[in-house]
């Protein structure tokens, strides 16, 4: 394992952290290996302190690992998980990306987590009010048009038209 000067976002922070080649930090003056917490959104972060308690900064652990041990010549702005883990954050897993670059990885890896129907928490309609929506619809009716429906279901009217003709809710 390599330890080197912690780097994150082009500060040098290697007076009060060091950083391994797999993503464990230590902190120079305790000499303990920092704890490290998940994020929201999956992502290993941890939480350091630059000199004293009122100047920290919550860092995310690729992040550190990919500006400390890779070299970025293009300058491209993210960090990819190679192996579409996010908790592996050795060097050898991790590369810099473009933003299109990551979502192409992302999408040919089936990693994109796309939920439709009632699996999509921001999901306004059920199955059964779709069901209801698609027997009921008359195009222009007053009382069973599309806006008419829309209205009743609590929706947007072109979200209740996406569903009628199965471009979602399929």
């Amino acid at each position: 394992m390599e330890w080197r000067r912690m780097i994150y976002h082009g500060s040098d922070l290697g007076d009060y952290y060091l950083i391994s080649d797999h993503g464990d930090i230590l902190g120079i003056k305790t000499h303990h290996i920092r704890k490290q917490l998940l994020s929201d959104n999956g992502y290993k972060m941890c939480s350091v302190s630059l000199g004293c308690r009122e100047r920290k900064v919550c860092v995310r652990v690729h992040r550190a690992v990919a500006e400390t041990f890779i070299p970025n010549p293009e300058n491209k702005p993210e960090v990819n998980h190679l192996d579409g883990n996010k908790l592996n954050n050795c060097v050898d897993n991790l590369e810099w990306v473009t933003g299109s670059e990551n979502m192409i990885h992302a999408s040919e890896n089936g990693l994109l987590n796309t939920q439709k129907c009632e699996d999509n928490c921001f999901s306004k309609l059920t199955k059964e009010k779709v069901e209801w929506a698609r027997s009921v619809y008359v195009p222009r009716d007053k009382q069973y048009g599309l806006r008419c429906l829309a209205r009743l279901l609590g929706v947007d009217h072109s979200t209740l038209r996406s569903a009628i003709i199965c471009k979602t809710w399929v």
